[in-house]
């Protein structure tokens, strides 16, 4: 009896995303690159550590705290507020003015 590796099965999955979500196992250099944070006034992450599916938002806090993203708009707020209530995670984005070229 031989053995076959199965290639398809995909990485353990913490939780369940949507469909549209980016597999985060995957994120390569190129769409890194592509963050920037000059339209960004601030932003306010808030989650709950004892709640089961924080870590993304954690993530994302630490990626935005970098100073290698922070330097594309040394302006922008950044808050973090950790609750003890059982609210989900939330992300919070405001922009500042935004101009569109018009003809």
């Amino acid at each position: 009896m031989s053995f076959v590796k199965l290639s398809r099965i995909p990485p353990k999955f913490k939780y369940f995303r949507p469909i549209r979500a980016i597999d985060d196992t995957k994120i390569t250099k190129p769409f890194l690159k592509k963050i920037n944070l000059k339209p960004v006034k601030s932003i306010a992450f808030s989650f709950n550590p004892f709640f089961g599916r924080t870590e993304s938002i954690r993530k994302a806090s630490l990626l935005i705290s970098h100073p290698k993203w922070r330097a594309t708009n040394p302006g922008v707020l950044t808050k973090t507020t950790v609750k003890s209530d059982c609210s989900p995670p939330l992300m919070e984005i405001l922009y500042g003015l935004l101009l569109f070229p018009s003809s």
